[in-house]
């Protein structure tokens, strides 16, 4: 999955957005127009009064991915919108940009969004150019002022500034300035220019990315690995059902209270042996130890754990979301593993989870 020739725009100014509108056209490029949470501002501000809450627009964003296979190749936004929300919910009127953004964040770490990087143009006054200027030379910065009730969703905004390098080359700023006089002309002569950067700089970076040494992503089909969880030296916990260590002595190798990935973890058996962990956790691990979310919880990924180049990023999502009510979850792999996963996508943001190397 990699960035796609469509452009999102969203401006309260009809007369700007038919005028931009046919500048991206005029590039034979595309722009989204069946999704209204991401086209429609009047839609957006209805739905928005009345439940106040952002979730149709991350969802509309999820569904632009699906549809169209990947993520839009530029976001054209006010810099600020009015919503006409109660100022407590959207004090700055950046709300609409704000949700976009960290749909992105979360969205580009999932599993297969490869070769993908998101140029945010932002249509602005005069008053906000030395703003702008700033954030075009040091687009990272615009992350830092993002905080969400999810600690761990916060921690991949947060590495979006600790890593200014690897942010700068998936994401880009530029902006467009309307001033009192509307000059429609100008700002679509600016964004053509626009356009023909993010395109040439699109191609160069899909290339780099090409001939890096990545983790390559095993085909075929292979048998899920197993989760084994030593409870004591007399019982042992597999994929479901309790062992005696005695009768098994392969068990005896095992840390207590440790989890143990052990055989295939790789693209073809993600999803069953992410359910397995989920399963673990959520059900039968609360029924032999008493949990709560503060719990250390250790998932060992030794060499006997085989993983591929898809591993990484869909552990990424996987404890950003679907665990991240666990705040003291790690990994601890291999060196062997440790650097498969270096070498793959989502490797920065899943370093956070990463306690230390076997």
């Amino acid at each position: 999955m990699e960035t796609n020739n469509k452009f999102i725009l969203l401006t309260a100014n009809k007369r700007l957005f038919q005028a931009l509108s046919q500048a991206i056209r005029s590039k034979k490029l595309d722009l989204e127009t069946d999704l209204p949470p991401l086209c429609d501002i009047d839609y957006i501000r209805k739905i928005l009064v009345r439940t106040k809450n952002t979730s149709f627009i991350r969802e509309a964003y999820s569904n632009f991915i699906k549809k169209y296979n990947g993520t839009p190749l530029g976001i054209i936004i006010d810099y600020k919108i009015d919503l006409n929300l109660d100022p407590e919910l959207d004090p700055d009127k950046m709300k609409l940009l704000k949700t976009l953004l960290i749909s992105g964040v979360i969205l580009s770490n999932m599993t297969n969004l490869n070769y993908t990087f998101t140029n945010l143009i932002c249509i602005g006054s005069p008053d906000s150019l030395n703003q702008f200027k700033v954030f075009k030379d040091k687009p990272f910065l615009l992350y830092k002022w993002m905080k969400t009730s999810n600690p761990q969703i916060n921690r991949l905004l947060e590495n979006k500034v600790l890593y200014p390098e690897k942010t700068i080359e998936t994401f880009s700023f530029d902006y467009i300035l309307i001033d009192e006089k509307n000059d429609i002309i100008s700002a679509s002569k600016k964004l053509e220019l626009i356009i023909d950067h993010i395109v040439s700089r699109k191609q160069s970076y899909i290339n780099r990315e090409m001939t890096k040494n990545q983790t390559e992503i095993l085909k075929g089909d292979f048998e899920p690995a197993k989760l084994i969880f030593k409870i004591s030296s007399h019982r042992a916990y597999m994929d479901g059902k309790i062992y005696d260590v005695e009768n098994n002595p392969k068990f005896k190798a095992f840390e207590e209270s440790m989890i143990y990935i052990i055989g295939h973890y790789v693209n073809s058996t993600l999803t069953v042996v992410n359910e397995k962990i989920k399963k673990f956790l959520l059900e039968d691990l609360p029924k032999i130890r008493k949990i709560d979310q503060d719990t250390e919880i250790n998932i060992i990924l030794n060499d006997e754990a085989v993983i591929d180049g898809s591993t990484t990023p869909s552990l990424n999502i996987f404890f950003s979301i679907t665990l991240r009510d666990y705040k003291n979850i790690h990994l601890i792999p291999s060196p062997q593993n440790f650097g498969k996963m270096e070498k793959s996508p989502g490797f920065i943001s899943l370093k956070n989870f990463i306690l230390k190397k076997l």
